[in-house]
Protein backbone atom coordinates (compact mmCIF):
# COMPACT_ATOMS: atom_id res chain seq x y z
CA UNK A 1 0.00 0.00 0.00
CA UNK A 2 1.20 3.47 -0.85
CA UNK A 3 2.25 5.79 1.98
CA UNK A 4 1.67 8.90 -0.15
CA UNK A 5 0.17 11.64 1.99
CA UNK A 6 1.46 10.04 5.20
CA UNK A 7 2.34 6.57 6.39
CA UNK A 8 -1.04 6.22 8.11
CA UNK A 9 -2.74 6.55 4.71
CA UNK A 10 -1.52 3.03 3.87
CA UNK A 11 -3.79 1.71 6.61
CA UNK A 12 -6.81 3.48 5.08
CA UNK A 13 -5.93 2.19 1.61
CA UNK A 14 -5.56 -1.35 2.87
CA UNK A 15 -8.93 -1.28 4.60
CA UNK A 16 -10.60 0.23 1.51
CA UNK A 17 -9.68 -2.85 -0.52
CA UNK A 18 -10.55 -5.30 2.24
CA UNK A 19 -7.08 -6.17 3.54
CA UNK A 20 -6.31 -7.19 7.06
CA UNK A 21 -2.58 -7.52 6.28
CA UNK A 22 -0.58 -5.00 4.22
CA UNK A 23 2.95 -4.35 3.04
CA UNK A 24 4.43 -0.86 2.83
CA UNK A 25 7.67 0.96 2.23
CA UNK A 26 8.53 3.05 5.29
CA UNK A 27 9.80 5.80 2.95
CA UNK A 28 10.23 6.27 -0.78
CA UNK A 29 11.74 3.09 -2.17
CA UNK A 30 13.76 5.12 -4.65
CA UNK A 31 15.43 7.63 -2.31
CA UNK A 32 18.25 7.16 0.16
CA UNK A 33 17.12 9.53 2.88
CA UNK A 34 13.82 10.43 4.45
CA UNK A 35 12.67 12.76 7.16
CA UNK A 36 12.30 11.01 10.51
CA UNK A 37 8.75 10.31 11.56
CA UNK A 38 7.25 12.75 14.00
CA UNK A 39 5.32 11.44 17.00
CA UNK A 40 1.94 12.42 15.46
CA UNK A 41 2.64 10.30 12.35
CA UNK A 42 3.55 7.26 14.44
CA UNK A 43 0.52 7.73 16.70
CA UNK A 44 -1.85 8.09 13.73
CA UNK A 45 -0.42 4.97 12.09
CA UNK A 46 -0.72 2.83 15.21
CA UNK A 47 -4.20 4.17 16.05
CA UNK A 48 -5.54 3.49 12.55
CA UNK A 49 -4.00 0.02 12.51
CA UNK A 50 -5.92 -0.82 15.70
CA UNK A 51 -9.16 0.92 14.74
CA UNK A 52 -9.32 -0.42 11.18
CA UNK A 53 -8.30 -3.95 12.21
CA UNK A 54 -5.25 -4.28 10.00
CA UNK A 55 -3.76 -7.28 11.82
CA UNK A 56 -0.26 -7.09 10.44
CA UNK A 57 1.86 -4.60 8.56
CA UNK A 58 5.16 -5.65 7.04
CA UNK A 59 7.64 -3.41 5.26
CA UNK A 60 10.01 -3.82 2.33
CA UNK A 61 13.37 -2.07 2.24
CA UNK A 62 14.44 0.40 -0.41
CA UNK A 63 15.38 -0.94 -3.83
CA UNK A 64 18.54 1.16 -3.72
CA UNK A 65 20.20 -0.86 -0.97
CA UNK A 66 22.87 -3.39 -1.80
CA UNK A 67 24.23 -5.17 1.26
CA UNK A 68 26.59 -7.08 -1.04
CA UNK A 69 28.11 -4.06 -2.76
CA UNK A 70 31.84 -4.56 -3.39
CA UNK A 71 32.43 -0.80 -3.31
CA UNK A 72 32.79 -0.01 0.39
CA UNK A 73 31.22 3.46 0.24
CA UNK A 74 28.04 2.03 -1.31
CA UNK A 75 27.99 -0.89 1.11
CA UNK A 76 28.30 1.43 4.10
CA UNK A 77 25.61 3.72 2.69
CA UNK A 78 23.36 0.68 2.21
CA UNK A 79 23.97 -0.58 5.76
CA UNK A 80 23.23 2.87 7.23
CA UNK A 81 20.01 3.16 5.22
CA UNK A 82 19.03 -0.40 6.19
CA UNK A 83 19.56 0.39 9.88
CA UNK A 84 17.43 3.51 9.46
CA UNK A 85 14.66 1.44 7.88
CA UNK A 86 14.74 -1.00 10.80
CA UNK A 87 14.37 1.92 13.21
CA UNK A 88 11.46 3.25 11.16
CA UNK A 89 9.79 -0.17 11.37
CA UNK A 90 10.41 -0.31 15.10
CA UNK A 91 8.79 3.10 15.61
CA UNK A 92 5.70 1.96 13.71
CA UNK A 93 5.53 -1.42 15.43
CA UNK A 94 6.18 -3.30 12.19
CA UNK A 95 7.51 -6.78 13.03
CA UNK A 96 9.32 -7.63 9.76
CA UNK A 97 11.44 -5.79 7.21
CA UNK A 98 11.73 -7.70 3.93
CA UNK A 99 15.06 -7.33 2.17
CA UNK A 100 16.73 -8.72 -0.92
CA UNK A 101 20.16 -10.03 0.08
CA UNK A 102 22.10 -7.96 -2.48
CA UNK A 103 24.28 -8.30 -5.53
CA UNK A 104 27.97 -9.08 -5.90
CA UNK A 105 28.31 -6.74 -8.93
CA UNK A 106 31.16 -8.71 -10.42
CA UNK A 107 33.07 -9.62 -7.25
CA UNK A 108 31.78 -13.21 -7.40
CA UNK A 109 29.21 -15.21 -5.47
CA UNK A 110 31.47 -16.23 -2.58
CA UNK A 111 32.72 -12.69 -2.00
CA UNK A 112 29.18 -11.34 -2.34
CA UNK A 113 27.80 -13.76 0.24
CA UNK A 114 30.59 -12.84 2.69
CA UNK A 115 29.89 -9.14 2.10
CA UNK A 116 26.16 -9.60 2.70
CA UNK A 117 26.88 -11.57 5.88
CA UNK A 118 29.24 -8.81 7.10
CA UNK A 119 26.60 -6.17 6.32
CA UNK A 120 23.94 -8.13 8.20
CA UNK A 121 26.32 -8.67 11.12
CA UNK A 122 26.91 -4.90 11.32
CA UNK A 123 23.18 -4.25 11.08
CA UNK A 124 22.42 -6.77 13.81
CA UNK A 125 25.06 -5.25 16.07
CA UNK A 126 23.67 -1.73 15.53
CA UNK A 127 20.05 -2.72 16.16
CA UNK A 128 20.33 -4.89 19.26
CA UNK A 129 17.18 -4.72 21.31
CA UNK A 130 14.83 -3.91 18.44
CA UNK A 131 11.82 -6.17 18.04
CA UNK A 132 11.71 -5.86 14.23
CA UNK A 133 13.29 -8.77 12.32
CA UNK A 134 14.96 -8.92 8.91
CA UNK A 135 13.25 -11.26 6.48
CA UNK A 136 15.38 -12.19 3.49
CA UNK A 137 13.43 -12.53 0.26
CA UNK A 138 14.60 -14.75 -2.55
CA UNK A 139 15.22 -12.95 -5.82
CA UNK A 140 14.72 -13.71 -9.48
CA UNK A 141 18.48 -14.32 -9.63
CA UNK A 142 19.12 -11.92 -12.48
CA UNK A 143 22.58 -10.58 -13.18
CA UNK A 144 24.78 -10.64 -10.11
CA UNK A 145 21.96 -10.71 -7.54
CA UNK A 146 22.37 -13.28 -4.80
CA UNK A 147 19.67 -15.30 -3.12
CA UNK A 148 17.99 -16.37 -6.36
CA UNK A 149 17.35 -20.02 -5.59
CA UNK A 150 16.21 -20.79 -2.05
CA UNK A 151 19.50 -22.65 -1.55
CA UNK A 152 21.24 -19.28 -1.84
CA UNK A 153 19.80 -18.18 1.48
CA UNK A 154 19.21 -21.55 3.08
CA UNK A 155 19.89 -22.29 6.71
CA UNK A 156 22.73 -24.66 5.86
CA UNK A 157 24.68 -21.92 4.05
CA UNK A 158 23.97 -19.29 6.70
CA UNK A 159 24.03 -21.28 9.94
CA UNK A 160 27.49 -20.05 10.93
CA UNK A 161 26.45 -16.40 10.78
CA UNK A 162 25.87 -14.65 14.12
CA UNK A 163 22.85 -12.71 12.79
CA UNK A 164 20.78 -15.83 12.16
CA UNK A 165 17.81 -15.85 14.59
CA UNK A 166 18.44 -18.02 17.60
CA UNK A 167 22.22 -17.73 17.39
CA UNK A 168 24.15 -15.77 19.98
CA UNK A 169 25.99 -12.73 18.72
Amino acid sequence: MSIAGGVDQAIDRGREVGCDVIQIFTKSSRQWAAKPYIRDEVDAFRRKQRELAIRTVIAHDSYLLNLGAPVETLRKKSVAAFIDELHRCEALGIPYLIAHPGAHVGSGEAVGIRTIARSLDETHQATKGLAVRVTLEITAGQGSTLGGPFSGISFKRLQKRAWLPGRPS
